[in-house]
């Protein structure tokens, strides 16, 4: 009787160490939790990249259209007119 209860006693024992193992194997599988902390910064962090991009989209489009004006600008002052003689001999 006394080899049956040791023997039924370690095996339990044996059992309830491998479950808390395995419990604890599923535990750190499991993503970590979100926080209301993490999700406001995570928010503030995408804002701030909109803003940003928004920003760098509107500096591009006005780079781009100061080049056009420049395009445009410099176009007309290269090209050099004649102008006719204003005196009716040298026409």
């Amino acid at each position: 009787m006394k080899k049956l209860t040791v023997t039924l006693l370690a095996f339990f024992a044996f059992t309830a160490l491998a479950m808390a193992q395995q419990t604890q194997e599923r535990q750190d599988q499991q993503p970590p939790t979100v926080t209301e902390q993490q999700v406001a910064k995570d928010a503030l962090v995408a804002q701030q990249a909109k803003l940003n991009k928004e920003k760098a989209m509107k500096e591009q489009a006005e780079k781009q259209k100061k080049e056009e004006d420049n395009r445009v600008t410099t176009g007309t002052n290269n090209t050099v007119t004649k102008k006719a003689s204003t005196k009716p001999g040298k026409q």
